[in-house]
């Protein structure tokens, strides 16, 4: 165990000692989760134009909102006062002597494990089984790993915060998808029939499967406006230095 927290401390290290002002600002904005509100409004507007009955877009939203309160609420809640491991930038923890707190940045004591990394690849599992489109799949497991490595570099996660967090997003996204999978096959028909007469509605729920893995025409939009997203931020770090 000992050499496990010593390799960890030492990647950290590694990642926060190669600065430069334009990484500070760039990765200071990677990091920061209002910067991607359009990536989030842009993949909601996608999905909701490829499914057309009205419930299979709420199960979406649901499924985005369960996983969201899973990650958060196991890393926050459950994991992080079992083990109250001190962010490396905490005050309280020796180790801030070493590493640099860019622009000043510490935000809370403890961090094991990271809330960035569990909420980013919850997102990222759960588009990736629900869109099956690979351009959109590669980009949000990019910026999964990028957000992640944001964190390490601004010092305010160890290496293995984020693993762990990359860990519980990667298991929760997957059984948030196939939880939502059997509640659609097994109750989405009944609902659908009680409460709508729309007859294409009927007929859709009758391959309820089709509801999450839907072809989504415009899913090139996701990684496109993301790309976007991060040269904007390259180009204000550019600008800032």
């Amino acid at each position: 165990m000992d050499f496990i927290l010593q390799l960890d401390q030492e990647l950290l290290l590694l990642v926060n000692s190669h600065w430069t002002p334009f990484l500070d600002s760039f990765m200071s904005g990677v990091s920061n989760p209002f910067v991607w509100i359009p990536l989030y409004l842009c993949i909601i507007l996608v999905r909701l134009h490829a499914v057309r009955p009205r419930m299979a877009f709420v199960a979406f939203l649901l499924a985005v909102g369960v996983t969201f309160f899973l990650t958060d609420f196991c890393c926050s809640q459950l994991i992080r006062p079992m083990f109250n491991r001190l962010r490396p930038v905490s005050v309280e923890n020796p180790v801030h002597e070493l590493v640099r707190a860019v622009e000043g940045y510490r935000h809370g004591s403890c961090g094991f494990p990271s809330c960035h990394a569990s909420n980013t690849m919850g997102l990222a599992t759960l588009i990736c089984l629900m869109f099956r489109h690979r351009a959109t799949s590669m980009f949000m497991v990019c910026w999964s790993l990028a957000n992640c490595y944001s964190r390490v570099y601004l010092a305010v996660h160890y290496p293995g915060d984020v693993l762990v967090g990359l860990c519980i997003g990667f298991l929760v996204g997957i059984s948030v998808f196939h939880l939502f999978e059997w509640l659609g096959k097994t109750f989405a028909p009944r609902i659908t029939a009680r409460f709508s007469n729309n007859p294409d509605e009927h007929k859709f729920f009758a391959d309820y499967t089709g509801c999450l893995t839907e072809n989504c025409p415009y899913s090139w939009c996701i990684p496109l406006l993301g790309l976007l997203l991060f040269a904007g931020i390259a180009a204000n770090a550019f600008l800032s230095i």
